[in-house]
């Protein structure tokens, strides 16, 4: 649960994915269901379908923010920003899934509460802690111009030594070029194809 109240909301099929990973075993849709069913019982979480396209989503309570410690504001998903919390989700899973207890995800809710004060521009989508380096994670689903662009790449090449990108296919030549315009990008800049990445993924 506190995974979910860190990435907002977690959609089922996410959740079985993370659930998997916990217990390192297959788990069928019908014991996700029960689980949600428990914990919706007990006031912990809110669960509803909000597109008709895809799977129901889970978000905790207020009761369920409490109960997890998590000083974050209750708030449902709102159908806005519901495709890049799905994507944001699909990514942690992802890095999770493949470099284990090696890495340590900071929530885009903690960290952007940091940024804002220090008058940053740009709030990223998360930070991950590996071998003792901070990366900055960004999602890319929507293309943004040039300039702007431009300048979102510019301010993480000085805020973060490490940044990594993963971009839908609309928008990976855009981030491609505008990363290959940062001298020595090599050196900071990972980009990431988030269709390969989602593949399979439903």
């Amino acid at each position: 649960m506190t995974y979910i109240g860190e990435q907002y909301a977690v959609s089922l099929n996410h959740l079985k994915k993370l659930l998997e990973m916990v217990k390192g075993e297959s788990l069928s849709d019908a014991t996700v269901k029960r689980l949600c069913i428990r914990w919706e019982r007990a006031g912990w979480i809110e669960k509803r379908k909000l597109l008709a396209s895809q799977p129901q989503w889970v978000w905790l309570s207020k009761n369920g923010l409490q109960e997890m410690e998590l000083e974050y504001p209750y708030r449902a998903p709102s159908l806005a920003r519901l495709n890049h919390i799905y994507y944001a989700n699909a990514v942690r899973l992802y890095i999770e899934k493949r470099r284990g207890s090696a890495v340590e995800w900071i929530s885009d809710r903690l960290v952007n509460v940091e940024r804002k004060a220090e008058k940053k521009k740009h709030i990223v989508d998360g930070e991950l802690l590996l071998e003792g380096a901070t990366i900055a994670i960004e999602i890319e689903i929507s293309k943004k111009s040039k300039r702007r662009l431009s300048s979102i790449v510019r301010e993480l090449k000085r805020d973060y030594k490490y940044i990594w990108y993963f971009a839908s296919d609309e928008c990976y030549q855009n981030v491609k070029e505008a990363i290959e315009s940062i001298p020595n990008h090599q050196e900071t800049f990972v980009l990431y194809s988030l269709s390969k990445i989602l593949k399979g993924d439903e």
